[in-house]
């Protein structure tokens, strides 16, 4: 197995894939240490948080789908990505501006929409946090990134 970083939200993962190994080795060399995975920033936060919420809507049976211009389905649908949770939420928890263009995470790029400052960015992510506890979703939340940097000053 390749290296693996472990946490709560992801354990199942690693156990499915120590199960497939012992199908062909009677027994398994398992050795841990804390990763060292940089600073996080709120948006890179924001990203794995998007692609947890999409595989919880997808287990939960959402389906996106093509439609007509009369609104009648073109195609059988498929799952949400991670792309499809970050343009809903981030247009539910951050809203669009004048001409209909949601905001941004990114610090560039050709994004039409205004970028979301910190403050605005931050309660977006206290917002979706909300979202996921209410539904049994563990988010990922590394202790050395901004977001939990950010609810240590709140609660201070």
């Amino acid at each position: 197995m390749k290296d693996f970083i472990v946490s709560k939200a992801n354990l199942h993962q690693l156990m499915e894939r120590l199960q497939d190994e012992l199908k062909d080795q009677s027994s398994l060399s398992v050795t841990t240490k804390s990763p060292s995975i940089g600073k996080w920033g709120m948006t890179r936060i924001w990203r794995a948080w998007m692609t947890q919420t999409a595989k919880y809507m997808e287990n939960e049976g959402l389906r996106i789908y093509v439609e007509d211009a009369d609104g009648n389905r073109m195609d059988d649908g498929r799952p949400p990505s991670a792309e499809d949770a970050h343009e809903y939420f981030t247009r539910r928890y951050l809203g669009v501006d004048e001409n209909g263009h949601r905001m941004t995470w990114s610090a560039g790029g050709d994004a039409p929409g205004r970028r979301a400052n910190k403050g605005e960015r931050y309660g977006a992510m206290c917002l979706h946090e909300q979202w996921a506890i209410s539904r049994g979703i563990v988010l990922y939340n590394p202790q050395d990134g901004e977001y939990k940097q950010l609810m240590d000053q709140e609660n201070q």
